[in-house]
């Protein structure tokens, strides 16, 4: 599914059309969504702007492991566009430093198989860099109830 944010200009063939955020984080959430175009804004800040999407999508793949659609900015507002575009990038970034398979890693050298901790930040769990223990979504090194076996 595609999904076009916008309050004033014509949908574009193939999209669905929503007018707030909340509605297109609705359908974020069903996993659905393929593509994402996005307005800032959307006749009143009231009910939140399009870059309360990025926003939202941004925490959903830092803290709960969230595959984000193809992403791209509509807006004529330049600063906005910016601003949102700027997002987006880093949005991108998070998902490339991203390890595939995550939860299908061996566990790490030199920890018994029980000690297996994941990141008191954002719950993912830890790589082996240097021989410390870091996160790999937020980069926070971790001391772990292994850290005094490590070799």
């Amino acid at each position: 599914m595609k999904i076009y944010l916008d309050d004033e200009r014509t949908t574009p063939d193939g999209y669905t059309r929503v007018y707030w955020p909340a509605e297109a984080i609705e359908l974020l959430t069903t996993g659905a969504v393929t593509e994402i175009s996005l307005d800032h804004d959307l006749g009143g800040d009231n009910r939140g702007t399009g870059y309360d999407v990025v926003l939202w999508i941004e925490e959903q793949v830092a803290l709960h492991g969230f595959v984000p659609p193809a992403m791209k900015v509509h807006s004529a507002n330049v600063s906005a566009r910016t601003k949102m575009e700027s997002g987006i990038r880093a949005i991108e970034a998070m998902v490339k430093k991203r390890t595939p398979n995550q939860d299908s890693r061996p566990a790490q050298p030199n920890r018994p198989p029980s000690c297996d901790p994941a990141c008191p930040v954002c719950g993912v769990r830890l790589i082996d860099i240097r021989a410390k223990l870091q996160c790999s979504v937020c980069h926070r090194i971790c001391e772990t109830c292994c850290e005094g076996d490590r070799g």
